[in-house]
């Protein structure tokens, strides 16, 4: 039999059963239940301080709420407004920052498209999100939440697995990155795409990035991007390998250009990271999934003091 319950459920649902001696039976499982529910809670309890202890982390972990298990982007608004979506099914969530809980629903359609969710961004009220064949999404989350403002195939299925969308500047552009490329793609570089709202019947831009420099610099054979974010100064941005671990630091001019790569902070904690933002503080959130899916939420400057860590190794 599985107990499904908190112990603080277990502990409001005794003293209902307590006065049912003339039925040991019931009392038998109510006490068993709170015994179960007790030791579920101090387990979750023992693991979440064993994922802080294991690296001294200095994030503070949440857990997500379950329709984030495959949680697979994150966008934090301008008023740092956070949200989430997962694959599968277009459905955002707003969570609270710092608990992790779930402070709305915004669902993309009614009923909400189905797709291969990889990445999510937001600009003022329009949240874009896209697939990983490269179907873009927009909708409106201010005073109709949900209603579509468009959608958009980027024509991208046959040369790029998209895996990450963010924001590129004030024009309402978004900067795309390749998981890896298809078809005749390159596999010595790392694919970026650039979509403008001005040319929205047209092809994104590409850049292939020569990836050699990255895979010298963590000593890896591959570099797989499952998240991107921009700098608060648009100056450049963030992209993480969830299956390496690992992360690499791009500075935007006409085109983005690698700076260093280097070991994702708390790798070891780092099941699959799938979601990333940083915000006006340069504080970093990375949202994980799996069978909790979990954000870990990183004091402000720490992407930054990660970048340096790397420089004093090199």
């Amino acid at each position: 039999m599985t107990t499904i319950c908190s112990a603080q459920q277990a502990r409001e649902w005794l003293p209902r059963y307590w006065g049912l001696t003339r039925f040991p039976a019931l009392l038998l499982i109510a006490v068993s239940t709170l015994a179960a529910c007790e030791q579920n809670g101090a387990e979750s309890t023992t693991q979440t301080q064993r994922l802080n202890s294991t690296t001294e982390s200095s994030a503070r972990i949440h857990e997500l709420p379950s329709a984030l298990r495959e949680v697979s982007g994150l966008a934090l608004s301008d008023t740092g407004a956070l949200f989430a979506i997962a694959d599968e099914v277009g459905r955002i969530l707003e969570l609270d920052a710092t608990t992790g809980a779930a402070l709305r629903q915004i669902d993309i359609g009614r009923p909400p498209v189905k797709g291969d969710f990889e990445g999510l961004a937001i600009d003022g009220n329009i949240i874009s999100a896209v697939t990983s064949d490269g179907v873009l999404y927009q909708v409106d989350i201010g005073s109709q939440p949900g209603e579509l403002i468009q959608v958009i195939d980027l024509d991208t299925r046959d040369h790029c697995e998209i895996e990450g969308l963010s924001n590129a500047d004030e024009s309402g552009g978004l900067w795309l990155v390749c998981k890896r490329t298809l078809g005749d793609g390159d596999d010595n570089s790392v694919r970026f795409l650039r979509w403008d709202p001005a040319l929205a019947n047209e092809h994104p831009v590409q850049f292939d990035i020569a990836n050699r420099p990255i895979l010298d610099a963590l000593d890896k054979k591959d570099f797989n991007p499952s998240a991107i974010a921009i700098t608060q100064d648009r100056r450049g941005f963030l992209v993480i390998a969830a299956r390496q671990k690992s992360f690499a630091f791009f500075q935007l001019t006409d085109s983005p250009r690698y700076i260093r790569a280097g070991r994702l902070i708390d790798a070891p904690l780092h099941a699959q990271a799938e979601g990333l933002a940083i915000d006006k503080s340069e504080a970093l959130f990375i949202a994980n999934e799996g069978a909790i899916g979990r954000l870990f939420a990183y004091p402000a400057g720490v992407w930054s003091h990660m970048l340096k860590q790397q420089d004093n190794r090199q």
